[in-house]
């Protein structure tokens, strides 16, 4: 029988009534504004404006893969470990319920505390190529809170030796999550899902 996904579990800090989502720190597959697109995107239709994004860093964690999937999983580590990813100015709470889908209850939502860096040069776009991305020079600004989605399925199901590579995912898979449909599903986080989800334990 195959696996129901429910929404990631959400133990973020309650907002104020009527306040905007916060930022997301997203630090593998939706670090891509093709892949957040592809998820986020074709869901809302019209409604969906493109978020504003910008690098940044967290510390006291690690990127770690999961064993047989294209994705990683957050998990604390010590205070000087860090990982690089990407500040989304998430624009409206459907797309704050699209990601806990798009994550599942593999994961769970937190608000925790980010630095976004700033260039000292010109910013990459967007979604860059792995050397712009890689050959970018920052430096750091003060912290802002923001939710993450961190891993909370246990560490039996991660490599804690191999950390997760967002060039290697742009080189190597992107294309797969971006361009393949899935029959009888419908255009959005359900059919992106459905692509990464069957196609890593077709991998496995």
């Amino acid at each position: 029988m195959p696996h129901i996904f429910s929404p990631a579990t959400v133990r973020a800090k309650p907002l104020p009534e009527g306040a905007p989502p916060r930022p997301l720190f997203a630090y593998g597959t939706l670090m891509s504004d093709r892949v957040y697109a592809r998820v986020v995107g074709k869901r809302l239709g019209q409604k969906f404006t493109p978020p504003h994004c910008e690098p940044a860093i967290i510390h006291g964690y690690r990127r770690v893969c999961v064993k047989g999937a294209t994705y990683p999983g957050l998990i604390p580590s010590t205070p000087s470990s860090t990982v690089e990813g990407v500040l989304i100015h998430v624009t409206s709470h459907d797309e704050v319920a699209l990601l806990d889908a798009f994550e599942s209850d593999s994961y769970a939502r937190h608000t925790v505390h980010v630095h976004p860096l700033h260039a000292i040069s010109t910013l990459p776009p967007p979604d860059p190529s792995p050397s712009s991305r890689s050959s970018s020079t920052h430096t750091l600004s003060s912290g802002v809170e923001a939710d993450v989605y961190i891993w909370d399925e246990g560490e039996d199901l991660l490599d804690l030796d191999s950390e997760w590579d967002y060039e290697t995912f742009v080189k190597d898979r992107m294309s797969k999550w971006i361009n393949e449909e899935v029959p009888g599903s419908p255009n959005g986080s359900e059919a992106a899902v459905a692509v990464a989800r069957d196609w890593d334990q077709a991998a496995v």
